[in-house]
């Protein structure tokens, strides 16, 4: 498979190749241009010399796909690039993904970005089973033990509770990037989700694992400090290797307990951003960015009052097929982890049982 790259209209070198190539490689051609002109400029000179004919052109030339994604395509069919213990790749609007460069990561230190390839590259270099196993192993001890959750505890499927709260949730985070207005929310370019939990409720977990879910559809990303950059990379992070007159799918970003003031202060700055961006294009978009706000109450509000935005409420309790779930699991550590959901009279019978 011959590739022709067409970056510029100055490609007299690439034409007298192109004749030869083609006429050696019949339909086993493509041709990539990010610029429309230039790809048209490129056929019309192919069959003034009749090296292809028009219909076999149009068939085997790409237009519009920017050269990030095109990088990304070429790496994952020549594995050229297999060493990506910090590679990252985004999904895109266009549905390809891409990758983040490690400077470019750097560049926007303030987030703690979730890839779309988050684990699986990690994986792939255990390849000794044991090994492999002792890894999985040592990751679910770590999150029953006490540790907060890390992304293999969702990667592996098993090491997660889901609470019922979890479709609640991610019905409304998907409602707000779809642009679609709920009961609360109003027709804003920065949307919020709050998610209330009690403490020892899983509220962060819960959350975490609403990014994991989207991650292959949306860029996700957690705030890890607030400073005076952290809109900017956020904006950055949306439009990252996104072509120019495309129209970027928003961030999704987690915002765990933080200063609530700051975080207002970033809502309002986003916001007006958005504006701003939207008076800028011919084609203004729905929403820029959602909100996903874990707050942590020992008492919870009343969600018939609130107003404004969506709300999710976690308590410590655990539901009936919850529990269900609980006494599924057989090992000690599963059961310590599935208690730091439970409270009162529920948790003291599971430890009366399993003490024995």
């Amino acid at each position: 498979m011959i590739v022709f790259l067409l970056l510029s209209k100055n490609n007299d070198v690439l034409l007298e190749a192109a004749d030869e190539l083609i006429g050696e490689f019949q339909g086993q051609f493509v041709c990539i241009a990010e610029d429309e002109n230039i790809a048209e400029t490129w056929k019309a000179e192919l069959i003034k010399r009749n090296t292809a004919d028009e219909e076999t052109l149009n068939e085997l030339t790409v237009v519009g796909l920017p050269w990030a994604h095109v990088q990304s395509i070429i790496t994952d069919l020549t594995g050229s690039d297999r060493d990506f213990s910090a590679t990252l790749q985004l999904p895109s609007s266009l549905g390809t993904p891409i990758i983040l460069p490690e400077k470019a990561k750097k560049d926007l230190s303030d987030l703690e970005i979730l890839g779309s390839n988050m684990c699986t590259t990690e994986e792939a270099r255990l390849e000794d089973k044991q090994e492999l196993h002792k890894f999985v192993q040592d990751a679910e001890d770590r999150f029953y033990r006490g540790g907060q959750v890390s992304w293999w505890n969702f990667y592996f499927k098993t090491h997660v509770l889901k609470r019922d709260k979890h479709t609640d949730l991610m019905e409304y985070i998907k409602n707000a990037l779809q642009g679609v207005q709920g009961e609360r929310s109003y027709d804003e370019n920065v949307r919020r989700v709050a998610l209330y939990h009690q403490p020892g409720a899983g509220g962060t977990t819960t959350a975490r694992h609403i990014l994991w879910d989207l991650k292959q559809e949306f860029r996700c990303a957690i705030i890890k400090t607030l400073t005076n950059q952290t809109c900017s990379q956020i904006l950055r992070l949306r439009a990252f290797g996104e072509p120019v007159k495309q129209k970027p799918k928003p961030v999704l970003v987690m915002v765990d307990n933080l200063d609530e003031e700051k975080v207002l202060h970033l809502f309002a700055e986003l916001a007006e951003k958005a504006k701003h961006l939207n008076r800028d294009t011919d084609d203004p978009f729905d929403v820029i960015c959602v909100f996903l706000n874990v707050l942590r109450r020992s008492k919870v509000p009343n969600i018939a009052h609130q107003k404004f935005y969506e709300r999710v409420i976690l308590k410590q309790e655990l539901s009936s097929p919850e529990q269900v779930l609980v006494h599924r699991q057989s090992h000690f550590y599963e059961l310590h982890m599935f208690l730091l959901f439970a409270c009162g009279s529920y948790a003291e019978t599971c430890l009366a049982q399993y003490s024995c």
